[in-house]
């Protein structure tokens, strides 16, 4: 619901009924700047702890989540994502080959046929039959895992807002593991294990999320231990992770694949990588959820299935339902209002068109760029590592900044000039500051920049001629890249912390649907125009993330669901409230 002034009702102690942090929230005609948070609590002696703050208070330091927890650990799993990605499409490519020569000789044993040796140059396989079969192959290995990672996602999301996000982590990267060692099987006794294997890698990738829920996870960790100021830095140091491991794997894989003469150790690397990130998901990095926030989610979740119990529609009809997570995004009820609902349908919107079309486009570049510019391998490495090597610093070193001038600079010197103004008004600006529910001015203008540079970046690939202006617009657009850890910052901030994990959930179910979708329009619309009009696809591109900004334009700041219930309504749930308290208690005492 949008804040008009304070005259909504709180919880007693400034909580909700189910013991989250209620504390007074900023209105829509406050200054932008006034009222931001600096989201560290050491700034002031008179900050107020964030509610996970107060959680896990006493407990030691390596028992205390911090992103600084997750960030390494994603790094790793992001480099060796970007890693194979390459290796696995040649290894696909020579799989086929090779039973492909292999049925021709048998069909044709009259015909000449060079055998197909593992792990080298192999020019036999340059002919359109071979090409034909690996796109499609690829395609099936691409449409199992977008399509099971897009249904199993929200349903992780949902139980890591109940159970916490540790071991659900740990799970997602249980598919990368299985799927590297069926790829690993498959490459070393390709006689014996067919190549088709690879799809049951797949499957497994798929069923325990790939990528997309590990991305999901890790934002909802993030959510659960910044504030809103700094989550859209957090989240933009996790992109940078991401672009460094894209910009950073295909170049490591090249050198091991290059030093070890086998692309095999590439795989037996990745694999290592994925162990060594499940290992420390399930023994070293601290839960972000405490058993008191997981045992409010589940209490609120007993409410909403006794709820849906006396609805006409059947357990299994909604079980089935495929889109059913998506209504997350549209609440009823208490604390919502029609603002809260658009301005989730269009950031999502706008955060799905946005992760399909940076999805869909990777191969479209390639074929583009050595199609007109007559790129090779070497001017095309260069062009994706340098470019994604430009969205690290600006994810890491700009947008902190950004942030740091605008948000978190000009809160302290507003604290400052309170405090000398009058003493005791101090505490109450830090009281009323140290939350900014649903997304800030700050968070959209940044959002609308990005877009800006976006439909700047895609309109200069058409019209650019030469391939220094190609590469000089693919700068442009990297500087962009802070939109979508944005994005997915301020869709977290108009839920209650028990819900992250389910709206995140919900977007990894959209993000897997545009994993499937995007690449196959891309790629088609290419297909179609190249011989005639081959800007065709950057036009289409450039018009989308025109209408995304016009769309931006539609979200309002400090909207969010509130509750508007004053008290405690139920005997229930105050044995929840004290429940989730005493779990607290044994978990600090007990360290």
């Amino acid at each position: 619901m949008q804040r008009q002034g304070n005259g909504d009702a709180a919880a007693p102690n400034g909580r909700d009924r189910l013991g989250i942090d209620a504390s007074p929230r900023v209105a829509e005609d406050t200054p932008l700047l006034a009222k931001a948070d600096d989201g560290d609590s050491t700034t002031a002696a008179s900050s107020v702890p964030w509610d996970w703050e107060s959680d896990f208070e006493g407990v030691p330091w390596y028992r205390k989540p911090s992103i600084w927890w997750l960030l390494p650990a994603y790094a790793i799993y992001a480099l060796a994502f970007g890693g194979i990605i390459v290796p696995k499409l040649n290894l696909v490519l020579t799989l086929v080959c090779r039973r492909y020569i292999a049925a021709q000789s048998t069909l044709h044993p009259d015909a000449p046929y060079t055998p197909v040796i593992m792990f080298a140059n192999n020019p036999q396989c340059r002919i359109p039959e071979v090409q034909a079969l690996a796109t499609e192959f690829t395609l099936y290995m691409s449409l199992l895992t977008g399509i099971l990672s897009a249904a199993i996602c929200p349903k992780i999301g949902t139980l890591s807002d109940r159970y916490g996000r540790k071991y659900f982590l740990a799970f997602a990267v249980v598919g990368g593991l299985c799927a590297e060692i069926v790829t690993i099987l498959a490459a070393t006794y390709p006689d014996t294990v067919h190549y088709q294997w690879i799809l049951v890698g797949s499957v497994l990738d798929g069923l325990c999320g790939s990528f997309t829920s590990a991305m999901a996870m890790t934002h909802s960790y993030g959510a659960d231990v910044t504030s809103p100021a700094t989550r859209g830095v957090a989240f933009g140091y996790f992109s940078g992770a991401l672009f460094g491991g894209i910009a950073l794997g295909p170049l490591l894989a090249a050198f091991i694949s290059q030093v070890t003469g086998n692309i095999l150790s590439v795989f037996w690397i990745a694999f290592f990588c994925h162990l060594i990130v499940l290992l420390y998901h399930v023994f070293i990095l601290p839960e972000s959820l405490s058993p008191k926030r997981q045992v409010a989610a589940r209490a609120r979740h007993k409410l909403e299935i006794s709820s849906a119990a006396a609805s006409p529609t059947s357990r299994a009809a909604r079980a089935a339902n495929f889109l059913a997570p998506l209504k997350i995004l549209y609440p009823t009820g208490a604390g919502t209002s029609p603002h809260l609902r658009m301005n989730l349908i269009l950031l999502a919107a706008i955060n799905t068109l946005l992760f399909g079309a940076s999805i869909g486009t990777g191969s479209v570049l390639v074929y583009y760029t050595n199609f007109i510019f007559n790129w090779g391998d070497f001017e095309t490495q260069m062009f994706v590592g340098l470019t994604s090597a430009f969205r690290v610093v600006v994810l890491v070193a700009i947008l902190p900044l950004v942030t740091y001038l605008f948000r978190t600079r000009y809160q302290n010197h507003a604290r400052r000039r309170a405090a000398e103004a009058d003493p005791d008004a101090s505490t109450t600006v830090a009281a009323d500051d140290t939350r900014t529910p649903g997304a800030d001015t700050l968070d959209l203008v940044l959002i609308r920049g990005a877009l800006v540079l976006e439909t700047a970046c895609h309109a200069g690939f058409a019209s650019a001629r030469q391939g220094g202006v190609f590469f000089a617009f693919g700068v442009l657009g990297a500087s962009g890249s802070i939109a979508l850890p944005l994005l997915q910052s301020a869709l977290s901030k108009h839920v209650g912390a028990d819900r992250v994990g389910q709206l995140l959930g919900a977007m990894a179910l959209l993000n897997g649907l545009a994993r499937v979708v995007f690449p196959a329009v891309f790629g088609g619309l290419y297909s179609l125009t190249v011989g005639g009009f081959p800007q065709a696809v950057f036009v289409v591109l450039s018009v989308t993330f025109g209408g995304m900004g016009v769309l931006s334009w539609f979200v309002r700041p400090h909207v969010y669901i509130e509750d508007e219930e004053p008290n405690r309504t139920t005997a229930s749930e105050g044995y929840t409230d004290a429940l989730a308290e005493e779990l607290v208690d044994e978990e600090v005492v007990g360290r």
